[in-house]
């Protein structure tokens, strides 16, 4: 069953292809490495971190170590990075559809998953996309905290 599948998907696949379509590919780990708010997030979660030690006073680096305070400071930890991951996951495959949806293309596919081929890498379009919602969106925000600011004395 499965292999009548496999053969019906890349039938498909390859017939729907013609000279005008091309392959799109996405580097994910490009993006996230280089997207702003990924690094934002890592100095927040290891500002969080040294902020947990102190207040349990214990060490996350201390494996010999077990207890009821580490324990939730890891629990606190894992639930605030888990956030962050799947915010960073929904913002990049929402730019990568909305890149996909404004171009035109047929097909998108992460670069790990074509191993020949002609492509196209769009990588660098979303993370500048990505980019430039973040600042933008950043300096809303603070605008608004400095008006809100300014009225209030």
């Amino acid at each position: 069953m499965k292999k009548i599948l496999l053969i019906c998907f890349f039938t498909v696949f390859a017939t729907t292809f013609s000279k005008t379509q091309k392959i799109i590919s996405v580097d994910y780990s490009y993006i996230l490495d280089n997207y702003y708010k990924t690094k934002s997030f890592n100095k927040t979660l290891h500002i969080l971190k040294n902020n947990l030690e102190k207040k349990y006073n214990i060490s996350f680096n201390d494996k010999n170590e077990q207890s009821e305070n580490k324990e939730k400071a890891l629990e606190i930890y894992k639930n605030t990075k888990n956030k962050f991951i799947a915010e960073l996951n929904q913002d990049i495959e929402i730019a990568t559809v909305f890149t996909g949806f404004s171009e035109n293309y047929n097909f998108i596919l992460d670069k790990n998953a074509i191993l020949y081929g002609k492509q196209k890498d769009i990588s660098q379009n979303i993370l500048d996309f990505l980019n430039n919602v973040y600042f933008h969106e950043f300096t809303i925000k603070d605008t608004k905290n400095i008006n809100t600011d300014f009225f209030i004395m």
